[in-house]
């Protein structure tokens, strides 16, 4: 019986790979797909040690890690902090856009309050340490 494996995962820079493999499957041809991959996540990290600095993404993750690495704050905090530190307008809206996906990459915890949302950084987390990949199934021809 032929099979079909597909397999899919986002990197830590958020770009997303998918392959299919058909035919004769079996365990040691997919730990050696996996190793690969392996291999891709470990070059990719030594790589890109941080985000780069000249993003909006980049210049947020640095007043995160620099500025708010203790205590709550809003998005409000963030871009005022924003404004005085890079001295560039940024909509409020878009500082809430980015700390929603630092908050869906486990980088930060959130509270919901009278007033909107309150952050606070996870201690030891880094955006740079989480692995997003997920296998997405074996499916039988």
């Amino acid at each position: 019986m032929s099979k079909k494996l597909n397999f899919e995962f986002t990197d830590d820079d958020g770009n997303k790979y998918k392959f299919s493999v058909l035919g004769n499957i079996n365990k040691d041809k997919i730990l050696k797909f996996l190793e690969i991959t392996n291999m891709l996540d470990q070059s990719s990290n030594k790589e890109n040690n941080f985000p780069n600095i000249n993003t909006t993404f980049g210049k947020l993750y640095s007043l995160l890690e620099n500025k708010f690495n203790f205590g709550n704050f809003t998005s409000s905090d963030v871009l005022l902090a924003y404004e005085d530190e890079y001295n560039e307008l940024i909509k409020l809206s878009t500082v809430s856009t980015y700390l929603q996906r630092f908050y869906d990459k486990n980088y930060l915890i959130r509270k919901k309050t009278s007033i909107g949302w309150n952050y606070k950084k996870i201690q030891n987390s880094s955006i740079l340490k989480s692995n997003n990949k997920s296998l997405i199934g074996l499916v039988s021809k």
